[in-house]
C-alpha cells in the first residue's frame, strides 16, 4: 500500500470506507491471535491491501499470515462467518435458544397461539422473571445484511393481537413483549422503533450484543472449525450439536456412534475443538 494514497475497503453491502489498520488489530484480538504476532500480521496486511479490497479478502490475508505462526489459524473461522454457515432452520434456531438460556430464559420452541384476529406460528416463547415474550429468529447467510423495520413492525403487531386475544379469553397467555434474535445488525430505524415500542433486540451491536454473549459464555458454533464439510455439519446439527461446548462432552467413539462420522474424523474434530478452547485460555 502506498502510504501517500488513500485506500478504500469494500464492505459486504457494497459500501466503501477508508482502510483502518486499527480494525485489523482488533480483528486479530477477536481471533485470539497472540499479541506478539499481531504487529507483524498488521504490517503484512498493510503491504497487501489495495484500493477496493473486500473485507472478506482482508480476513483471508489475516488468516493466511496468522497460519505462518500457528497452522491452526488455517481452519479457525471468524465468528460472524461461522454463524452464517449454520442452517437457518433448525441450526440457528437451536443456537439462538442456547444463547437465550445462557441469559436465564426458559425457552419453549415452536408455539402456535391464536390472537384476536388470527393464529401465529411462533419461533418460541420465552419465560423469565414471570414475564412471557414471543421469539422471532432471523438468520442471514450474509451476516452483513441488516434486519429492517418491517421485522420489528411484524413482531409488535403480533404482540398486540395476542394481547387482545388474551383480553377476550381467546388464549390464556399474557404476552409481555417480544424478542428478535439475529446474527446480523439492525437498521437504525428498526432499533429506534424497537426502543420506542419495547421490543427487545439481540444481534450484532445491540444493547444485548450477541457477540459479547457468545464470547462470555463460550458458545462458539461448531462452524468455527471451517473445514467441517456440509454433511458433517448437517449430521452434528441434526443431533442438536451446534456448539463446540456440546461436542467436547463426548469421547471420539461416542461421538462416532451417535453421528455415524468415522472415529478418526471425530478424533480430529474434537482435537480441533480442544485446541480452539485452549487458545481462549480454557
Amino acid at each position: 500500500m502506498n502510504p501517500n494514497t488513500m485506500v478504500y475497503v469494500t464492505k459486504a453491502d457494497g459500501s466503501r470506507q477508508p482502510f483502518d489498520l486499527s480494525k485489523v488489530y482488533r480483528t486479530c484480538l477477536k481471533m485470539n491471535i497472540p499479541r506478539e504476532y499481531i504487529d507483524a500480521i498488521c504490517r503484512k496486511v498493510e503491504e497487501k491491501v489495495y484500493d477496493g479490497i473486500a473485507t472478506k479478502d482482508i480476513l483471508r490475508i489475516i488468516r493466511d499470515e496468522a497460519s505462518v505462526f500457528d497452522s491452526s489459524y488455517s481452519w479457525i473461522s471468524d465468528l460472524r462467518s461461522a454463524i452464517s454457515r449454520l442452517r437457518s432452520k433448525p441450526d440457528f434456531e437451536q443456537y439462538a435458544r442456547l444463547i437465550l438460556e445462557s441469559l436465564g430464559f426458559q425457552v419453549a420452541p415452536n408455539q402456535i397461539i391464536r390472537g384476536e384476529c388470527v393464529e401465529y406460528e411462533l419461533d418460541g416463547l420465552l419465560l423469565k422473571d414471570g414475564q412471557i415474550y414471543i421469539l422471532e429468529v432471523k438468520h442471514h447467510t450474509n451476516p452483513h445484511e441488516k434486519v429492517d423495520l418491517t421485522v420489528v413492525l411484524k413482531v409488535r403487531a403480533i404482540v398486540e393481537d395476542l394481547l387482545l386475544g388474551y383480553e377476550k379469553r381467546i388464549n390464556q397467555i399474557k404476552i409481555s413483549g417480544g424478542y428478535i434474535v439475529t446474527n446480523a445488525k439492525f437498521t437504525d430505524h428498526a432499533m429506534r422503533y424497537a426502543k420506542c415500542k419495547g421490543i427487545n433486540l439481540l444481534g450484532w451491536g445491540t444493547y444485548e450484543d450477541i457477540e459479547r454473549i457468545i464470547l462470555e459464555n463460550r458458545l462458539h458454533p461448531i462452524t468455527i472449525i471451517s473445514d467441517l464439510d456440509g454433511l458433517e455439519l448437517q449430521t452434528l446439527a441434526d443431533m442438536g450439536l451446534v456448539t463446540l461446548k456440546q461436542i467436547i462432552m463426548f469421547t471420539p467413539d461416542k461421538l462416532s456412534v451417535i453421528t455415524g462420522i468415522g472415529i478418526d474424523r471425530c478424533q480430529e474434530i474434537l482435537a480441533k475443538a480442544y485446541e480452539f478452547f485452549k487458545k481462549l485460555g480454557s
